[in-house]
């Protein structure tokens, strides 16, 4: 890749990885706090109710 592209198409593509890496780390920290927040939600209500 490095001989038929150059360095700059490697070094787009490791930049590229990083963000798609970060997108899906964020993707993941949003979706355990989504997770949380709708088990805690189902304990108070049970707590509520019961």
């Amino acid at each position: 890749m490095i001989i038929r592209y150059s360095i700059e198409a490697f070094d787009r593509a490791i930049v590229i990885r990083e963000v798609i890496s970060w997108g899906f780390t964020i993707l993941y920290v949003l979706g355990f706090i989504r997770i949380s927040n709708i088990l805690n939600d189902g304990s108070k209500s049970k707590e509520a109710s019961g």
